[in-house]
């Protein structure tokens, strides 16, 4: 197949901080590649407390910065990252323009009917701005946005059944539109938890949890230091909290204050340097479309506590493949209490989310339905 002959696809996003959307978009960008396709990511840039996916991690094909499709809402932003996007849009001219997010959802797909007005548009919903974001008022005009922009969208791409049916509850979209395509991971091989702990220093007998994510309000990580302060085995155990973001410093004051036994490496280039070193992952968002870092975890045996939001259930069955909890401290505490003094229980959990993992959620399967669904609605479009 010759470049004439391949397929160009568009992805837009945002900005590629480090996170479920821009391991999948690389992923799928990788092996776009050598699938008669060629892809184009445009991307705005991270802000100073994130993290660049790019920076560590290769990606397939070219590369656009728009520094105004950053994370930031300014009425100016928008409309030169609008304009900025129509102009790459032109010169690109995609068959398929694929947007994730809300901003660079909105923006993109804009664009592409003004720049490319033949191209196939979809959008992913990684997650859902209908709750634990803005006040009411705010919410409503996130919703009438959509809907208008599902008028513009050839395919709306749901990550769960939870989010695909909380959308279509407020109307966003025909039945016809939506198509579910779960996430999927690189299934690694499970490391030796001795040799992590190691590494990482920590003794063997300590029971170790990690919590992953970014510091904001949305993920909740002082209620994950909530419950440490109040966990029964603290003074035995060691609390490990990956990233970064505006909460860090309050975060890492509470521990200080409370004399915990946490660490906080910041962002990490290798995850499986120290999940495998864990006996349990603590998912504490107050929304989440999914949760990646479930999958990540399952694939070293380590299982999910989490609290009972977004589409983390399609996943996890409680006590079967993980942990779930009410979003609410005593609840989760006491989940918690329970697992820590049920190492063979947990262990089981931890095995069977792997085999969920290896059977349902591999990468592999992630690209192979997204493939299938650019080849078909281009044939529709024809």
């Amino acid at each position: 197949m010759t470049k004439a002959d391949e397929i160009r696809v568009v992805s837009i996003i945002s900005r590629m901080n480090v996170g479920g959307p821009a391991v999948l978009i690389a992923e799928l960008a990788n092996r776009l590649e050598n699938s008669g396709f060629s892809h184009t990511l445009i991307t705005g840039v991270c802000e100073a407390n994130e993290k660049d996916y790019l920076i560590s991690h290769k990606i397939a094909g070219r590369i656009i910065y728009i520094h105004r499709l950053s994370r930031s809402v300014l009425f100016l932003n928008e409309v030169v990252a609008l304009i900025m996007l129509v102009k790459v849009l032109r010169a690109t001219k995609p068959d398929i323009v694929h947007t994730h997010m809300s901003k660079a959802g909105f923006l993109g797909r804009i664009a592409a009917r003004v720049a490319v007005p033949s191209a196939v548009v979809l959008h992913t919903y990684h997650g859902h701005l209908l709750y634990g974001y803005f006040g009411k008022f705010k919410t409503k005009l996130v919703v009438l946005a959509e809907r208008t922009l599902a008028h513009i969208s050839d395919y709306l791409i749901g990550i769960t059944t939870a989010v695909v049916k909380d959308l279509r509850f407020e109307k966003i979209g025909r039945a016809s539109q939506w198509k579910l395509i779960r996430l999927g991971v690189n299934v690694a091989p499970v490391y030796d938890k001795l040799e992590a702990r190691k590494k990482l220093q920590i003794e063997e007998n300590t029971f170790c949890l990690i919590w992953l994510g970014r510091f904001a309000e949305i993920k909740n990580p002082k209620f994950a230091l909530e419950v440490f302060q109040k966990f029964e085995q603290k003074d035995s155990s060691l609390l490990i909290m990956c990233g970064g973001g505006d909460l860090l410093e309050e975060c890492q004051e509470f521990a200080r204050k409370h004399n915990l036994n946490v660490v906080f490496p910041g962002w990490i280039d290798d995850i499986y340097r120290y999940l495998p070193a864990a006996n349990l992952l603590i998912l504490t968002s107050k929304n989440e479309g999914f949760g990646m870092v479930i999958l990540e975890a399952a694939s070293q045996k380590v299982p999910t506590l989490a609290a009972d939001v977004g589409g983390v259930s399609e996943f996890i069955s409680d006590s079967e493949t993980g942990f779930l909890s009410e979003p609410k401290l005593e609840h989760f505490l006491g989940k918690l209490n329970l697992i820590a003094n049920n190492p063979s229980e947990r262990s089981a959990v931890g095995l069977r989310a792997r085999e969920l993992l290896i059977s349902q959620f591999t990468v592999e399967e992630f690209v192979h339905n997204h493939i299938a669904l650019y080849r078909s609605a281009l044939e529709k479009k024809s």
